[in-house]
């Protein structure tokens, strides 16, 4: 019962007399649709008070400004006392790197850098988007398997995670429609990432417009993580952004973690509606870190485009990369199926009568090699394990080698349990059989 009137509390948000509620109804204007995605803690938000600069203003300010706000004890900078740098970053993240970040998507869909937070990375995003828009309780859907980092942000958020099991056929991630369907009747957000983490799958077209469909039907946020955007086949034509029917309830989320090895600098950012973004920034000041100025402009020159030849050249190398792993692994016994065509690998291992969690502590303990354990990605990883592909080639070939000898003592001690055909080759990794 309480649930029920907690939902229809955030439908007659214009009867509400919360501070922020009466605050936004007399600003937003055009905006006001946007308000019945807010949680319960974000409209307590005392939104008026953090964006007033009178109070909590901060970034940088003119010469002729003298600011007393504020001091140091000591003044150790490598800046002039005068620089941007030197400063706390704007509550929403620096214009440029907003700036940077809005040019990375397509300019029909309209995303400017008021539509940009910038997050302390991937997670921080994440962290942020359901602090703002879910309450412990809701309901949140999951396609399994997915990343781990869902599973550990939506348990310690307290909400209801509802699976959505998936399969790869030819390199597509496929689900089926009628669960979802059922599931989304009464869920809050759906989270997913394109492509997924950790089989490295992708959505078909048309599956995206059924869950843009589904999520306009339902009156459901859509959250995609693109963290690993540049590992899509497609490239730039993959416009979530773009979608008929998803505008003003899709939620986009980026990092430099992965797609620019720079994960000690905790750059993320978050796009969507400037009504949300507004309250999620206000959000991030009372209940997160934000990013150091410094990393924002070091990351805003970061953030260049790609050469297309560069990217189909780094595509062509994964892709041979990945067949070569998956042809390996496949005689060694290990089950890797279609593995779709991200910078992972899915592999299963039951072959070696271990789990997830046994195979990834036997692997840290014993030969130094971590591995992601699947138990944390869902229910059917409770067998599989997640290689990384992006190494540079020294690396991934020790890391081979030393899996081929964790499997070769596993076969040496489970004798009667060795396939046959799969005799393991001692003259290199990527060296041919012979029976």
């Amino acid at each position: 019962m309480w649930r029920w009137m907690s939902r229809w509390r955030r439908w007659l948000l214009p009867r509400r007399r919360d501070r922020l509620g009466t605050y936004l109804h007399g600003r937003a204007g055009e905006e006001d649709a946007s308000v019945r995605y807010l949680a319960d803690v974000a409209l307590s938000t005392p939104l008026e008070e953090l964006e007033a600069p009178v109070w909590y203003g901060s970034g940088g300010v003119p010469p002729e400004v003298i600011d007393v706000r504020r001091g140091a004890i000591r003044s150790i900078c490598f800046q002039p006392s005068g620089h941007s740098g030197n400063f706390l970053p704007p509550p929403g993240g620096c214009l440029e790197l907003r700036v940077a970040v809005a040019e990375r998507y397509a300019h029909s869909a309209g995303i400017s850098p008021r539509n940009i937070l910038i997050t302390p990375g991937g997670s921080g995003a994440l962290s942020i988007a359901l602090r703002t828009c879910v309450n412990p309780g809701d309901r949140v859907v999951l396609f399994d398997p997915c990343s781990p980092l869902f599973v550990g942000l939506l348990r310690s958020w307290k909400a209801r995670i509802a699976w959505v099991p998936t399969w790869v056929e030819e390199r597509w991630c496929r689900f089926p429609r009628s669960v979802l369907e059922r599931v989304l009747r009464k869920a809050r957000m759906l989270v997913i990432a394109d492509p997924v983490n950790p089989t490295g799958a992708v959505f078909h077209p048309d599956d995206r417009e059924y869950i843009a469909w589904l999520a306009a039907a339902y009156d459901v946020l859509v959250y995609v993580d693109q963290a690993f955007a540049e590992l899509h086949p497609q490239g730039s034509q993959v416009r979530w952004e773009e979608i008929p029917g998803i505008t003003g309830r899709l939620l986009l989320a980026g990092s430099l973690s992965w797609s620019h090895n720079l994960s000690g600098w905790r750059v993320g950012w978050l796009v969507a509606p400037p009504l949300l973004v507004r309250v999620a920034s206000a959000m991030q000041q009372l209940h997160a870190t934000l990013v150091p100025t410094p990393c924002q402009l070091l990351s805003a020159a970061c953030l260049q485009p790609i050469d297309p030849s560069e990217r189909h050249a780094m595509f062509r190398r994964w892709q041979e990369q990945r067949q070569e792993a998956m042809d390996l692994f496949r005689r060694w016994g290990l089950e890797t199926g279609d593995s779709g065509q991200g910078g992972f690998l899915w592999v299963s291992t039951a072959s070696l009568g271990l789990s997830s969690r046994h195979c990834a502590e036997l692997l840290a303990r014993q030969y130094r090699l971590f591995v992601l354990a699947g138990e944390g990605c869902g229910p059917s990883g409770q067998n599989m394990i997640r290689l990384c592909l992006l190494q540079h080639a020294g690396h991934w070939q020790e890391a081979l080698r030393r899996l081929k000898q964790f499997v070769n003592d596993r076969w040496g001690n489970n004798s009667s349990r060795t396939p046959p055909g799969n005799k393991l080759c001692s003259k290199g990794p990527f060296a041919p059989c012979t029976p």
